[in-house]
């Protein structure tokens, strides 16, 4: 006996039926590159804005990561019912504010980007879960393409490398606020998932 099933919405299995999803992957792809630009240079920009050696560079390179791991132990502890999007929205904001003061390269800008680990932390799990809402059987191919995304970390990084050759290290950082604002704009409204036409 064959038994009836429905028929499939054929746009249900293309990524263009999730938007949300699509830009979800932007900011994973965005996430990972300014995580990893921070880090990639932040001894290099500490011998430049106080003249530390490598070895001590090293030293706050350990609390930046520190501070990472600190957020996503601590924030689902302290904030167990907040709201993904509004965190998310929060921290971006916040890392934004920590880069900006880097980029000036005054003594400050050491432990601001320090600080940034911290707004780091949440971001890579609170993008994740907004990114794959409501996506039923897709989920295994959207989890997917918000892998692939990370090649941010590969791309970034010689993008900054190259600025900071011409206007110098501090300011360099200038370049990651544009992927902070897309950020930031993703947690208020771009994770939404709109309605679809009936």
């Amino acid at each position: 006996e064959v038994v009836p099933t429905r028929a499939a919405d054929p746009s249900v299995g293309t990524y263009r039926a999730h938007p949300h999803l699509l830009r979800g992957a932007v900011a994973i792809f965005l996430y990972v590159g300014v995580e990893v630009c921070v880090a990639t240079f932040l001894i290099l920009y500490l011998g430049d804005v106080r003249e530390l050696s490598r070895a001590d560079g090293a030293v706050y390179l350990s609390y930046y990561w520190g501070a990472l791991m600190a957020g996503r132990l601590l924030i689902p502890l302290v904030l167990p019912k907040a709201h993904t999007h509004k965190v998310l929205f929060l921290f971006a904001i916040g890392a934004s504010v920590c880069v900006a003061i880097a980029g000036f390269g005054a003594a400050a800008g050491a432990w601001a980007l320090v600080a940034a680990g911290f707004f780091h932390s949440i971001m890579w799990g609170n993008i994740f879960a907004l990114s794959l809402r409501d996506l039923g059987s897709f989920i295994s191919k959207g989890s997917g393409l918000l892998v692939m995304a990370i090649v941010g970390g590969a791309i970034l990084p010689p993008i900054q490398g190259l600025l900071a050759d011409s206007v110098g290290r501090p300011p360099s950082y200038w370049m990651l606020l544009p992927a902070y604002l897309y950020l930031i704009w993703f947690a208020h409204s771009g994770h939404l998932i709109k309605p679809k036409a009936s």
